[in-house]
């Protein structure tokens, strides 16, 4: 450790190291609105070049049961988090996210089961992901304004510009009712394009 050089980090090195502690900060913010009956099992790595902040990777790994939330109760849940994976050696910073939950309720609703995996790819000189691609799983969603048997919305977000964000998106769906009607198969694919205020 004495032979290392700090003063050799490149600037790009310190993007991604700043990068890299950006993401963990927000993963930690969720995790202290989270309530626990028993407490969790948490796995925490990391792995690393300490001469190379870039090399550097994270994975968080949480599994618990009866979780109370801000968003409603769980009866489990699961978030794993992978952060710069691969690590960062073009220059792009890589995070994944999944969540998983059975059995949540929320005042009138309820779902058996879902699933979130969110990856996305960021710059290391830039504050914005430059691609995030979202995949959402829902299985017995029950609202007061219809039930879901299952459905899934993918969506593939890209920054087409400084300001402006254009995102592929497909929603399959089915047994899905309302006081409306019902239809056994939904699909729905568009392509919508976000500027920023």
């Amino acid at each position: 450790m004495r032979q290392w050089s700090l003063t050799t980090v490149s600037t790009n090195q310190s993007a991604v190291a700043s990068a890299w502690q950006t993401q963990l900060r927000r993963v930690l913010r969720v995790a202290e609105q989270l309530q626990f009956q028993r407490a969790p099992d948490l796995q925490i790595g990391f792995a690393g070049d300490a001469r190379d902040p870039a090399s550097f990777t994270a994975e968080l790994k949480c599994r618990a049961e009866g979780v109370s939330t801000p968003w409603g109760s769980v009866q489990s849940f699961g978030l794993t988090n992978r952060l710069n994976q691969p690590p960062a050696s073009n220059g792009w910073f890589n995070t994944v996210l999944q969540l998983t939950v059975n059995n949540l309720r929320r005042s009138d609703e309820t779902l058996q089961h879902g699933r979130l995996t969110a990856r996305w790819s960021q710059s290391l000189t830039s504050s914005l992901p430059a691609q995030v691609d979202l995949d959402l799983y829902l299985r017995q969603f029950v609202t007061p304004a219809g039930t879901l048997q299952s459905g899934r919305l993918t969506a593939t977000n890209i920054l087409a510009g400084h300001d402006q964000w254009q995102s592929d998106v497909t929603l399959l769906a089915s047994n899905l009712g309302s006081q409306w009607g019902a239809v056994q198969s939904l699909r729905l694919a568009g392509r919508l394009t976000n500027n920023w205020p």
